[in-house]
């Protein structure tokens, strides 16, 4: 008798941990990416500095951001940055001087990584510089 007890509480207790672990699937975790710099088709002379600021809210704890500056027409980064941070927040920072040597289409893209499975949620801002 004392076996059976041990043996329906050994699975009412796993029961219970697998089902306090267990992702609900039908919420799906959603990013609303905002940029508050550069706006949409500034243009910056040869040694302005580009500023970049976003902002992040999630519907739940995200799982971290990644920052790009990068030329449109081969996709070249001229500026990275990242961090893997749990937050339902982010406010995203970042700084890079204009050292182009011709006219360039540029963009500003910030990726957030939204949950463990790796999907992502995609933002862009468009700029030119100028030599």
């Amino acid at each position: 008798m004392k076996k059976n007890l041990f043996i329906l509480m050994m699975i009412a207790t796993s029961v219970g941990f697998w089902a306090s672990c267990k992702d609900k699937e039908d919420e799906k975790v959603t990013a609303d990416i905002m940029f508050e710099e550069p706006t949409e088709g500034a243009s910056f002379a040869q040694g302005d500095t580009v500023m970049v600021h976003a902002m992040v809210t999630g519907s739940a704890a995200l799982h971290g951001w990644e920052l790009e500056i990068r030329k449109k027409d081969d996709q070249t980064v001229v500026y990275s940055t990242d961090a893997h941070d749990h937050a339902a927040t982010y406010h995203i920072h970042g700084e890079w001087v204009n050292n182009v040597s011709s006219a360039t289409q540029m963009e500003a893209v910030v990726t957030v990584t939204v949950n463990h499975d790796g999907e992502t949620a995609v933002k862009s801002m468009n700029f030119s510089c100028q030599p």
